[in-house]
């Protein structure tokens, strides 16, 4: 098991890993983010993982269509629902949403919408898992563990467009 650090202008994040692949993305923040670095690292080797580095740097610089897909992600501690919605969002395309509504469906829950909320919740790896870009039905931006202001950061990062009623467009939706 493993663990690094890296700084980015997005704030300080944690990596935690395995052999099985990625386990936690955590961004940490200075006033109450660090106490819990030594208990989330502890018994793990500090090894930087160069290429999840690299493409995680070039994602918070802005670059388009950095694809984490190619890095493996360790889901064996999700009970099973969460571990497969997890699974469908990452093929969530960059700079694209879909909504809460739409992932629910794809699970087989036609009125799912608050389970699949639930479910990306309970996400350790944001941006990895990208669950920023699920939303509301009307193109309105839901919640986000991470705080509605770094949800909507992320969006723009990714060159997603809102309305003149701050809603996403209608453009970016790859399906409702």
């Amino acid at each position: 098991m493993y663990y690094f650090k890296m700084f980015t202008l997005w704030g300080d994040i944690l990596i935690l890993y395995g052999p099985r692949g990625l386990q936690e993305l955590k961004f940490l923040q200075r006033d109450n983010g660090y106490e819990n670095v030594s208990i989330l690292t502890m018994g793990r080797i500090e090894r930087i993982w160069p290429e999840f580095s690299h493409a995680l740097e070039h994602y918070f610089k802005g670059k388009r269509g950095v694809d984490f897909n190619q890095f493996s992600i360790d889901l064996k501690e999700y009970p099973p629902f969460t571990a497969r919605v997890l699974d469908y969002i990452r093929r969530i395309p960059y700079g694209r949403v879909c909504s809460y509504s739409h992932v629910a469906q794809a699970m087989g829950c036609q009125q799912g919408s608050r389970a699949v909320g639930r479910a990306l919740s309970r996400n350790q790896l944001p941006v990895i898992i990208p669950c920023h870009r699920v939303v509301s039905l009307d193109g309105g931006l839901g919640g986000y563990s991470g705080g509605l202001v770094k949800k909507v950061g992320l969006l723009y990062l990714e060159g997603v467009k809102f309305n003149e009623l701050g809603r996403i467009d209608d453009e970016v939706f790859i399906s409702r």
